[in-house]
């Protein structure tokens, strides 16, 4: 569950980080 959740976490962040990249 918490590997999990860091995941999503992550892939959130890194999500995040590419639209600022990309904008």
């Amino acid at each position: 569950m918490t590997t999990n959740h860091t995941k999503i976490y992550t892939y959130k962040v890194l999500e995040r980080h590419l639209s600022s990249t990309l904008n």
